[in-house]
């Protein structure tokens, strides 16, 4: 199935100009599409007409989007998506299939969205997910360009950037633990310890933000941390911390999927981070990511 026009706007036109956006060049998108340069400046002028306002600007090499240019290529990805989604319900009716495009960070996508998955397929088993993994800054990005309908992030440093109709609705604030190998000397069962009790713990770290974190917590209980390893993700951080090179900060939400070997212990003034769901405004108001949204709020709400 295709579908010739929506609303007026031919669907090739959007295509066209998500194209030369992503470019930056009209000939360039004409190679990629397989069009000449001359059809591709007609679908953007149709869309100029349609719109009334000017998509492109010209420069000495290239285009760019003007600001009406930006606005109308973020709800193109978002238009396009749901036309794939519904050529795909309809050349498989009996499936009636909703496939729905999720990222998260390290955190998240160990422990919550795997949980939080599962329970959206049992009540929606129509719904089929998509899944990436990432960081705060590169997730939203990929919400504002209408790649990914929803994203679970966190204001770990830098923190939440703003991006243009990325809207996002806070699911919780997520208290940070110290994670240690099971034969240390703080690994017994104790309500919550002082984080000046890991001062002279070496430490592992696996990214800035989460190492700027360490530091300025520490830093608070009067201690500056001794950073000996750093690692490029969670897999290669725990298993430093479990072969005993050192204690390492964990968020709450990895606490119950971290392997059997490494002890993870809350703390007296814990450090927290919120974690927040990134929502495109075009997309909000679709089912699929309403039933998403409304399953992690389900899941993280006390």
């Amino acid at each position: 199935m295709t579908v010739d026009s929506l609303g007026g706007m031919q669907t090739t036109a959007l295509r066209t100009l998500v194209e030369v956006a992503r470019l930056g060049s009209i000939s360039a998108a004409a190679d990629t599409l397989g069009y000449t340069q001359s059809a591709v400046s007609r679908q953007v002028q149709a869309l100029e007409a349609d719109t009334g306002a000017q998509l492109l600007e010209r420069l000495p090499r290239g285009v760019r989007l003007t600001s009406a240019g930006e606005a109308v290529e973020r709800h193109a990805r978002v238009i396009l998506r749901e036309v794939t989604r519904l050529a795909e319900a309809v050349a498989e009716p009996a499936a009636a299939t909703a496939t729905l495009s999720v990222g998260a960070v390290p955190s998240a996508a160990a422990a919550l969205l795997p949980t939080v998955s599962h329970r959206l397929r049992r009540h929606h088993p129509e719904v089929r997910l998509r899944f990436v993994e990432g960081f705060t800054p590169d997730l939203v990005g990929r919400v504002a360009r209408g790649e990914l309908d929803l994203a679970v992030v966190t204001d770990y440093p830098p923190g939440l950037p703003s991006a243009a109709g990325v809207v996002l609705h806070h699911l919780a604030d997520d208290e940070v633990l110290v994670g240690m190998p099971a034969g240390h000397r703080l690994a017994g069962p104790t309500r919550r310890v002082r984080l000046d009790r890991y001062a002279d713990d070496d430490w592992v770290e696996d990214y800035r933000g989460s190492a700027r974190t360490l530091v300025e917590a520490c830093a608070r209980a009067g201690f500056s941390p001794r950073i000996e390893h750093e690692c490029g993700g969670w897999t290669g951080k725990l298993g430093l911390i479990a072969a005993g090179a050192g204690v390492g900060i964990v968020p709450g939400l990895m606490a119950g999927s971290v392997r059997a070997d490494v002890v993870c212990r809350p703390l007296v003034d814990p450090p927290v981070r919120g974690v927040y769901a990134a929502v495109h405004d075009a997309s909000a108001g679709l089912p699929v990511v309403a039933a998403m949204l409304d399953e992690l709020t389900a899941w993280l709400t006390p």
